[in-house]
């Protein structure tokens, strides 16, 4: 849905309304939220989102096959770009001991990754973009067994700017958001691995370690040169 665009000169405002759905599955009632374009000499073509827009195309985009990770030993190649890279209790044990621990070594894995309860921030906090939500995973051995599934609540912020056709984006912080009220559970969602409070407790400190790991590599790597956007390859 679009109202009627504001003509300047030697400019136009489009401004258009509606959300994402997915499998039939609209976003529920999105609030209006206050839209302003840059009044910047140098800014000339924008696209401006709301919070509530964005928060609902991104848990669209988690509920669909795009959201759904796919964990194993080929898929972490792809990621690293390394050929010798497998997803086992061992390639893993320097994040998680305990796995390699209780499951012995070079124990094939497979498993996946999705996301919830997502929302979205802009230009709080001196931080141009916070992702708040829930990192949804299972891990299973490669008989089929689950050895653990987990529901955990995180927190994602990032620079993001633009120059040429290309996004650049800094992760500031990925980590762990831990419920001071009601404190942190005891067990995994399904415990599978039989781990017991304290080694929950050790694989969620591994997991925080593993989290700010990945921020530096996506940083150092990943994102280093920039992206380019979609309709520029």
């Amino acid at each position: 849905m679009t109202q009627s665009p504001y003509i300047g000169e030697g400019w136009i405002d489009f401004f258009i309304n509606g959300e994402l759905q997915y499998g039939g599955e609209d976003c529920g009632t999105l609030e209006a939220d206050n839209l302003q374009f840059s009044t910047a000499s140098s800014t000339m073509s924008q696209l401006v989102i709301s919070e509530s827009a964005a928060s609902c195309i991104a848990n669209q985009v988690a509920k669909s096959h795009l959201g759904h990770i796919n964990l194993n030993s080929q898929t972490v190649r792809d990621l690293w770009g390394d050929g010798k890279q497998n997803f086992t209790t061992s390639s893993l044990g320097k994040h998680f001991p305990l796995l390699e621990k209780k499951l012995g070594k070079n124990r094939e894995l497979h498993g996946f990754a999705t996301f919830k309860d997502i929302q979205v921030i802009f230009g709080n906090f001196d931080t141009d973009v916070i992702l708040s939500y829930t990192a949804c995973f299972q891990i299973n051995l490669e008989n089929g067994d689950e050895i653990i599934y987990d529901e955990l609540k995180m927190v994602t912020s990032a620079k993001v700017n633009s120059e040429d056709d290309r996004v650049f984006i800094t992760l500031l912080k990925n980590k762990l958001f831990i419920d001071n009220q009601f404190g942190q559970r005891t067990e995994p969602k399904r415990n599978g691995l039989r781990l017991t409070s304290n080694e929950y407790r050790e694989f969620i400190s591994s997991f925080g370690f593993y989290m700010n790991y990945l921020k530096k590599w996506f940083n150092n790597v990943y994102l280093k040169n920039g992206l380019d956007f979609p309709y520029n390859p």
